[in-house]
């Protein structure tokens, strides 16, 4: 069994975005939060987020969550993107990552 809850909103440049979730046993027997903010400047955009796993089983294995990242939109069909994520377990530690990509999309099979 499980429930989330969550909920969105924009103020001008920014958005804005919050989730609760509860699961039950069978599900990891947990409690999630995760919260996010994303600042759109132009073509360019910036995020950070935040989250916590509250563990309730019997092994109790927290985490934490936190990531930073942004992209840039050269035009419709071409963006870069790229990120810093960082994840902490109470069992298995911190990892830390960084990531870089380009997005390439086409309207259609044909385009190829």
């Amino acid at each position: 069994d499980g429930t989330k809850i969550g909920a969105r909103t924009s103020l001008d440049q920014f958005t804005f975005a919050a989730e609760y979730e509860f699961r039950g046993t069978g599900l990891e027997n947990a409690d999630i939060l995760f919260l996010s903010t994303t600042y759109n400047a132009g073509q360019r955009s910036y995020s950070l987020s935040y989250g916590e796993f509250m563990d309730n089983g019997i092994l109790n294995n927290d985490g934490e969550y936190f990531a930073l990242g942004f992209k840039q939109t050269l035009n419709p069909r071409v963006m870069f993107h790229g990120g810093y994520r960082q994840t902490r377990r109470d069992l298995t530690g911190t990892e830390h990552l960084i990531g870089v990509g380009v997005r390439l999309i086409w309207r259609h099979r044909s385009d190829f």
